[in-house]
């Protein structure tokens, strides 16, 4: 049977697998197909899992307003189980009203504004950067975006977790440079400090997205040299090399060779393949043999991103690699080189 990259991914929205589930959805999303509509509206629709989110996202980036009437009953209706915390219900209901905006749909606005006038972190932290990004029309999306102040984000206003919990904080500091400006930039140097490397390592990505100051720039060389975790001295070196400031290829390439911890490692595959040098192909494909499987995926998204066409046959063997992470990432390369049957 001929190989049939869509087929893989649109099998595994049908998995027990929720973790394949919602990687399936994301990458969808990502190929931005027509044909992986129905799929995914079946998936969010039926889902119970808090993980359906990827599938709003999805249908969101793949643009099709017809799905608008399937999705408006999910705001009130999500069908997933309330866990009393963010990731539960909340988070169904919200990604489905942001999806419905990114359509040009406003018939989330209610519960949105319910969650913002209750100072909600769903609203002010994991739905942040994604509100921020959309464009201003229709009118409810504006009025969402006047909300996210960096004052509400992180200033005298934040209520909440987002001063304190790391998986917040990094959300926030994903909208904060995405705001931009004097007060989010403060914001951002101060958040270099927190204790987690995850918003460490948010922050100073952040932090040069919005300003590549000379000062802006010192602080993340500091990083780069001096942090105590591989994670943030990857990110540092990443956003550097982005601004054109600060040459940290060699940097990134020596990590992608050196750090002990695998999920490091993958951190840093992920940050060559962002920065594309096409010199580093052999480099990445060295870890397609890796033992470790984020790593063996995260070489595959790298390449993809540096020459999907020569890093077709080198992905090959991993069609049928024993974890479904790295066998959705080899379908995702193949689908988007028009390997597939379905476009």
């Amino acid at each position: 049977m001929a190989y049939d990259p869509m087929g893989v991914l649109f099998e595994a929205l049908r998995m027990d697998n929720r973790l394949a589930q919602a990687h399936a959805a994301y990458l969808l999303g990502e190929l931005g197909r027509p044909s992986a509509v129905g799929p995914l509206l079946d998936y969010v629709c039926y889902s119970r899992w808090h993980g359906k989110t990827a599938g709003f996202h999805a249908l969101a980036r793949i643009g099709d307003r017809s799905v608008c009437p399937a999705i408006r009953p999910l705001v009130d209706l999500p069908n997933s189980s309330d866990d009393w915390y963010w990731y539960g219900c909340k988070s169904v209901r919200a990604a489905a009203a942001v999806a419905l905006l990114a359509l040009g749909d406003e018939s989330g606005e209610e519960y949105l504004t319910s969650l913002a006038e209750r100072n909600d972190d769903v609203f002010y932290a994991w739905f942040a950067p994604a509100l921020l990004r959309l464009p201003d029309e229709p009118p409810a999306a504006a009025r969402f975006k006047a909300r996210l102040t960096v004052d509400c984000l992180a200033g005298e206003g934040a209520r909440g977790t987002r001063k304190v919990e790391p998986g917040v904080m990094a959300m926030v500091a994903e909208a904060l440079g995405i705001i931009g400006g004097d007060d989010a930039c403060r914001a951002l140097l101060g958040f270099m400090g927190f204790h987690s490397r995850y918003v460490r390592g948010q922050a100073v990505v952040s932090l040069l997205a919005a300003a590549p100051t000379d000062e802006h720039v010192a602080a993340a060389r500091d990083m780069a040299d001096g942090d105590e975790t591989d994670f943030a001295r990857i990110k540092a070196a990443l956003a550097l090399a982005r601004t054109g400031r600060d040459e940290r290829l060699a940097q990134l390439r020596e990590m992608a060779e050196g750090c002990e911890d695998p999920f490091d490692t993958a951190v840093a595959l992920q940050a060559l393949g962002e920065v594309g040098r096409a010199e580093d192909v052999d480099r990445v494909a060295g870890h397609l043999g890796c033992d470790d499987p984020y790593v063996r995926q995260m070489a595959i998204e790298a390449l993809e991103r540096i020459d999907a066409e020569g890093a077709a046959q080198r992905v090959q063997p991993l069609r049928d690699d024993p974890d479904i992470g790295v066998r959705l990432q080899a379908a995702k390369l193949y689908a988007a080189l028009n390997g597939g049957q379905n476009s």
